[in-house]
């Protein structure tokens, strides 16, 4: 699910409500960063796909 720039993985208002939702069943933050550590790098591994294959990269 490619958002284009992965340094902003989701929108504010959506990392707050994931932030919320972690702290309300008690979901460590390095947890929730570990999680979405590995959505931007699996990202970045099918943008790294698409060059490689000369596909349409966005």
């Amino acid at each position: 699910m490619p958002r284009g720039n992965t340094t902003l993985l989701y929108h504010d208002k959506e990392k707050a409500a994931v932030a919320k939702a972690a702290e309300i069943l008690v979901i460590e933050r390095k947890v929730v960063v570990s999680l979405e550590s590995l959505v931007e790098i699996e990202e970045s591994a099918d943008r790294l796909r698409l060059a490689i294959f000369e596909t349409d990269v966005k």
